[in-house]
């Protein structure tokens, strides 16, 4: 039971990374951001928000860079309370990755300042369980983590992050200093940009970073 378990999870994730495409607009520009640790032997280490920082204002081989980190959250005053897997993203994911809501908006420059109002996206599942589905969810307001939240989309469905959907996502508000390394990083090459450029200017970037700069790589989404 176990195994069958386990092999059952673990085709579900190729099924969604490498056999069916993914639902995401030119799949094929698409890369991960990550800092590296040559030395201890670490290729794949989450950035920095300062590391993230530096390449939005220096590098030019990206249409667009993008965060997200994973978090939960409780909700409760509509039905019975429920703890949801949570997804704190950047204004530029959706854009980044080419996806359209199912209703509602994205997430905006507005939503990702330090003391904006809260609101949040639903996935297409919740919407579809918790809500029946109805385009009256927009704008309405839940009680998420203990504050009153608006809900402003809803994201559509079979939308996978690292071969996983999330109940919510709520606004990534991202410190520009912080060195603490927390964050994916998505990005979508500019036409004609070869992964080994992008490689080559993140990693220029992050060496001469001061303070905590590390060097990085670029791999396809």
């Amino acid at each position: 039971g176990l195994g069958i378990g386990a092999s059952t999870a673990l085709f579900s994730v190729v099924n969604a990374w490498l056999l069916k495409p993914l639902p995401f607009a030119d799949p094929e520009r698409l890369v991960v951001v990550w800092e590296t640790i040559p030395s201890a032997g670490i290729f794949e280490n989450t950035p920095a928000p300062a590391s993230l920082a530096a390449w939005e204002d220096q590098a030019a081989s990206f249409d667009g860079l993008a965060a997200w980190s994973l978090t939960t959250t409780n909700l409760t005053g509509s039905g019975n309370p429920a703890r949801l897997s949570g997804v704190l993203a950047s204004a530029e994911l959706l854009p980044v990755l080419g996806v359209r809501l199912a209703a509602g908006r994205a997430f905006d420059a507005r939503d990702v300042v330090a003391g904006s109002d809260d609101v949040a996206l639903l996935s297409h599942e919740l919407w579809q369980s918790r809500f029946g589905g109805s385009p009256a969810v927009i704008g309405q307001r839940l009680t998420l983590d203990g504050r009153s939240t608006e809900i402003v989309g809803v994201l559509p469905p079979d939308l996978p992050l690292l071969g996983f959907e999330y109940d919510v996502w709520k606004p990534l508000v991202i410190d520009r200093t912080n060195e603490n390394r927390i964050l994916w990083v998505f990005g979508r090459l500019r036409q004609g940009v070869t992964l080994a450029h992008a490689t080559d200017e993140v990693a220029a970037i992050g060496t001469s970073r001061p303070g905590n700069g590390m060097p990085a790589r670029v791999v396809p989404l």
